[in-house]
């Protein structure tokens, strides 16, 4: 993805593709499809597609990040 600017997948605009959203938040594909299944990722599923709304991205601290790792 080039820049920081999310391409929508819809024609309204309100969604954006999984994929997006882990390369913007800076985490795995996995780990956000795991957010997904445990009810941490707002998203809407239209057969096999997930979309995640626009909204959540743009309001969202990220909060499926690991934590930063600290020397003890």
């Amino acid at each position: 993805m080039r820049g920081s600017a999310l391409k929508p997948i819809d024609d309204a605009g309100l969604y954006v593709s999984p994929r997006q959203v882990a390369r913007l938040l800076g985490v795995s594909e996995y780990l956000l499809d795991k957010a997904i299944q445990e009810g941490q990722v707002p998203h809407r599923r239209i057969g096999q597609r997930i979309l995640i709304p626009r909204a959540w991205i743009d309001f969202s601290e990220n909060p499926i990040a690991p934590p930063p790792y600290t020397e003890a």
